[in-house]
């Protein structure tokens, strides 16, 4: 032990250079096991466009209705979503503990139709009735997802994305520069 502690007290290059390796390599250390955790996050942008309001100039003479709606539309408003996956862990059919659910609050669904998706593998679909619409898939791998297009009546603080992935809850809001059609890597 005594010949060590001379070996160190002769060389302090040696101990400034292990010095800079440990302050280098324990912070590498720590941000590549972050990086290498896989964990399920689904993730979710949405942009709402007004097409008709109510607050806009009115005009008595123009009706505007929609087949299968009974009632003429005072507001028209056009909602893109994206979901994807921004976590390392593929989310599965059989992880999803309560369906995925757009709610339209003060409002009505009138359509909804998927627009693109990065594979058809992943067996993207909506379906929706008059206040929700349900996203259904067979699998979502990182960086993977699709953008669906709702037709409805209501105002884009009416919009809520409800539902349950186990391992990872509830699907979170994307807040990023990127538009809502870029979230995932690539769309067909």
């Amino acid at each position: 032990m005594d010949a060590f502690a001379d070996f160190l007290s002769r060389n302090h290059w040696f101990i400034v250079i292990t010095g800079l390796c440990s302050a280098i390599g324990i912070p590498l250390a720590i941000f590549y096991y972050f990086k290498s955790l896989r964990v399920r996050k689904p993730r979710y942008a949405v942009r709402t466009t007004a097409l008709i309001s109510a607050s806009k100039a009115r005009i008595s003479a123009l009706k505007i209705t929609f087949d299968g709606y009974d009632q003429p539309i005072t507001n028209l408003s056009v909602t893109n979503l994206a979901f994807f996956n921004d976590g390392k862990e593929t989310i599965r059919r059989e992880d999803i503990a309560s369906p995925l659910t757009l709610y339209i609050e003060d409002g009505v669904i009138l359509d909804a139709a998927l627009i693109q998706h990065t594979t058809e593998d992943n067996e993207f679909d909506i379906t929706s009735n008059n206040t929700s619409a349900t996203i259904t898939f067979r699998y979502v791998d990182f960086d993977e997802g699709a953008l669906f297009q709702i037709l409805h009546t209501g105002k884009s603080e009416d919009i809520t994305l409800d539902g349950k992935i186990m391992g990872a809850g509830t699907p979170y809001p994307y807040v990023s520069s990127r538009s809502s059609e870029q979230c995932c890597r690539s769309f067909d």
